[in-house]
């Protein structure tokens, strides 16, 4: 018995090493492969990997940027050319696209596509989601027989708690902007409540606590820093920005994500900012 453990062990990281490449060696790249070791990696602008060697391998993992454009609709440029050259067996989009963006790659390629929402790294040094094996689900969006093919490679690296859950790719995509667009709004909720508590002599450091006694808050996003007010990052302005416009090209104009976009450019003292740039209501 003990022999057939190793036998099998030896076949899990086997598969690894010949299935699995990771394409962009930024933040979620080097997140990934803590969680595929053996994967190849391969990123151009640092010089690291082949195209060949990517395409040996049956998946492939895009964590290439999504920025966002002067009119603050997401640039998915990057993640395109990618997909053109591309020829694994499934290729698993881990950047943020605009929805629709996975079903386009899919007609104009005829590659088979999947993607799944990325909740980590964090930006603090002891987040809770750095570890990829403590992000314990996985949303596959795409077509069934493709979602099933990243969940058989997913039950080889995480253990029977891993919830796997299996939608299509424009569903997966706005539960991306959903879960960024709520915690942008929390900030900010947050933050004006700091300056309301200011404005009647109250300590929000005090306030907070209480308000969190409440277990149906939450305490993630609730701190509000003095010197780096509202919320910046790599993440939260292009995703929320890239919703609104995304939402009002479908012809509905998010009137509390503007207002949530406003109130940040007041608190970071950024008025005319280009994130609100053609935003408005049709």
């Amino acid at each position: 018995m003990r022999s057939g453990s190793r036998c099998l062990r030896r076949e899990v990281w086997s598969v690894h090493r010949r299935t699995v490449a990771i394409v962009a060696y930024g933040a979620v790249g080097r997140y990934l492969h803590r969680l595929f070791p053996e994967a190849a990696v391969y990123d151009e602008p640092l010089g690291m990997g082949d195209r060949e060697d990517v395409n040996r391998r049956q998946y492939a993992f895009v964590a290439v940027p999504t920025n966002r454009r002067p009119d603050g609709t997401g640039d998915t440029s990057i993640v395109e050319e990618t997909v053109s050259w591309l020829q694994t067996d499934v290729i698993v989009i881990r950047s943020t696209v605009p929805v629709g963006t996975t079903d386009t790659l899919k007609q104009k390629t005829g590659k088979r596509i999947v993607f799944q929402p990325e909740y980590g790294p964090g930006e603090t040094p002891d987040h809770h989601f750095n570890d990829p094996r403590r992000v314990d689900w996985a949303i596959l969006g795409g077509d069934r027989k493709d979602t099933v093919a990243v969940a058989d490679l997913y039950k080889q690296a995480f253990n029977a708690d891993l919830v796997i859950q299996q939608t299509d790719a424009r569903t997966a995509e706005l539960t991306k902007y959903m879960e960024n667009c709520f915690l942008a709004l929390k900030v900010t909720f947050c933050n004006e409540f700091f300056d309301i508590a200011e404005q009647f002599g109250i300590d929000y450091n005090e306030l907070r606590e209480l308000w969190l006694l409440d277990p149906r808050i939450g305490r993630s996003h609730t701190f509000v820093m003095p010197d780096d007010r509202g919320f910046g990052g790599k993440c939260l302005p292009k995703d929320v920005s890239a919703l609104v416009q995304s939402a009002c090209a479908a012809g509905y104009a998010p009137q509390l994500m503007l207002a949530m976009l406003e109130a940040n450019s007041r608190f970071r003292d950024e008025r005319g900012t280009p994130v609100l740039e053609g935003a408005q209501s049709r």
